[in-house]
């Protein structure tokens, strides 16, 4: 754990950040930065912005237990000699860590979030994550990134007669590299969470009163597709409840405070049953979520 890292009054574990930038100097400059951004936003924002918010982070927060998700069974099915299963499920681990941090951007809407390109989640990423100093995140995950979607692809459209892309010397061993990235994506959503916490209830703008329609219209944008005939977002009752509670007390709050509900709420539902190694171990995406960030 990296007691008082970036903020002065913050136990997240921030571990990963903390290897990338080591001064408390740094790291002032990059809260101080983003603080600054978060407030402008705030300043000009109005009286929905805490249902939004609320909702935002509690999908930054979804995405991170995602990836978690999909890295372990990606795990299962390496072992299993499902190679293509493999290289889907870990490259879209690294899509999901990608998008806990940019569905926090001001600069990307719900509406654009729902829609967002591949090609672009990696390019919004690294432009404010990666390219900018202190380069909190490694410069180099856009080449990970890359290699993965590579590998995917060619196992989707052309699948391989023998099995021997894992081994190559010219692709990664995708277990190897994504679970440093999925650590530094969740904990730096999770720093965020914090400086937007800490900003929006000093200049954001509380107000309560709205549409049920209009909530579950932006909840669905961030969460689900619309269906093929109907349109509609097709929502399972713990996302209805989610929506209930935000419209009665809409909060905005960060992974800290969220953490030990979502894990209660996170595929417990439906006689859950999470997927197994050959050995008899469950899965446990909420541990490893757990482990990172506290």
């Amino acid at each position: 754990m990296s007691k008082y890292a970036f903020l002065d009054d913050q136990f997240a574990n921030l571990s990963s950040l903390v290897d990338r930038v080591h001064e408390h100097k740094e790291q002032k400059k990059y809260t101080d930065r983003w603080s600054r951004i978060y407030i402008d936003t705030f300043k000009a924002g109005d009286n929905n912005d805490v249902y939004k918010w609320d909702f935002r982070i509690h999908k930054s927060l979804k995405e991170v237990f995602t990836s978690a998700c999909f890295y372990e069974e990606s795990l299962i099915s390496k072992e299993s000699g499902s190679w293509a299963s493999f290289y889907f499920l870990s490259y879209y681990s690294l899509f999901h860590a990608l998008m806990s941090c940019v569905v926090l951007l001001p600069s990307e809407s719900i509406e654009s979030l729902s829609k967002i390109t591949h090609s672009k989640i990696i390019k919004v990423f690294k432009s404010n994550f990666c390219d900018q100093k202190p380069h909190i995140i490694s410069p180099d995950i856009d080449d990970v990134f890359y290699m993965l979607k590579y590998m995917r692809e060619y196992y989707s459209y052309y699948m391989p007669t023998n099995d021997f892309l894992y081994n190559s010397d010219d692709t990664i061993k995708p277990d190897e590299k994504l679970i440093q990235l999925i650590r530094a994506c969740s904990q730096l959503a999770g720093l965020h969470s914090e400086i937007i916490e800490k900003c929006f209830y000093k200049h954001g703008k509380i107000h309560k009163g709205i549409l049920t329609t209009t909530l579950r219209n932006w909840y669905g944008e961030l969460n689900c597709p619309k269906h093929p005939k109907t349109g509609e977002h097709i929502l399972h009752f713990s996302d209805q409840l989610k929506i209930s509670e935000t419209n009665l007390t809409p909060e905005v709050r960060s992974f800290s405070i969220l953490l030990e509900h979502f894990i209660d709420e996170f595929r417990c539902y439906e006689g859950a049953q999470l997927p197994k190694f050959s050995n008899g171990t469950s899965t446990n995406p909420s541990k490893l979520v757990y482990n990172m960030l506290r």
